[in-house]
């Protein structure tokens, strides 16, 4: 099987912004814009990574607001980190070929399991925010492995991410928050693992 690069340019270096934020400015005067200026934003900071990450794994964080100390809270209304086997949230693997902004799940989900057509799905890992002071970059990682032990072979044409959200009314829901097609299949062999990795990167 071919090794991947994926999300990375030459010199083993992120490529380019996959999150962008536009930031309109305008003046007025009596009414009449006599100014404005659309600009694309690159001002995500640290603390923004450690949010997401804070989120994703209901891990505590140690925060600093604008004038009030150090503290730990738990952030959870977003979460990533389903366990071994559980299939509902996390990164998702399918065998589907189409995707679509109004897409609400994966084309063809390949479910969790030791059967025929089945993929064992390992649990989500996240690290700690990497940050980097003299490049002004920063990134996290969720992974997720699945194992092929259907006894067959089994074709993964698609993965996407479905986040855990806990709503105001009390309940949780699953929401796909991304969904790729891959360039091309990859075809797991009885006994091959497949790692998916989604990389969450900042620029300032």
């Amino acid at each position: 099987m071919q090794k991947s690069s994926y999300g990375r340019g030459k010199n083993n270096k992120m490529r380019g912004h996959t999150l962008k934020v536009y930031c309109l400015v305008e003046v007025k005067d009596k009414g009449k814009v006599i100014y404005s200026e659309q600009f694309e934003s690159h001002s995500f900071v640290a603390q923004w990574l450690q949010l997401l990450y804070s989120m994703f794994g209901l891990i505590n964080i140690s925060i600093l607001g604008n004038s009030v100390p150090f503290e730990s809270p738990f952030i959870t209304p977003i979460e990533l980190n389903a366990g071994s086997g559980n299939q509902s949230y996390g990164i998702q693997v399918g065998s589907g070929t189409t995707k679509s902004i109004n897409d609400t799940a994966l084309d063809t989900l390949i479910p969790n399991g030791n059967s025929a057509g089945q993929l064992a799905y390992g649990s989500v890992s996240i690290t700690s925010p990497t940050i980097n002071t003299s490049t002004n970059q920063g990134s996290f990682n969720v992974t997720r492995s699945f194992t092929n032990n259907s006894g067959g072979s089994i074709t993964v044409s698609e993965v996407g991410v479905v986040a855990n959200v806990l709503a105001l009314n009390g309940n949780r829901y699953n929401i796909l928050i991304t969904h790729d097609i891959l360039s091309s299949p990859i075809t797991l062999a009885n006994g091959q693992v497949l790692t998916v990795t989604y990389i969450f990167s900042i620029q300032t």
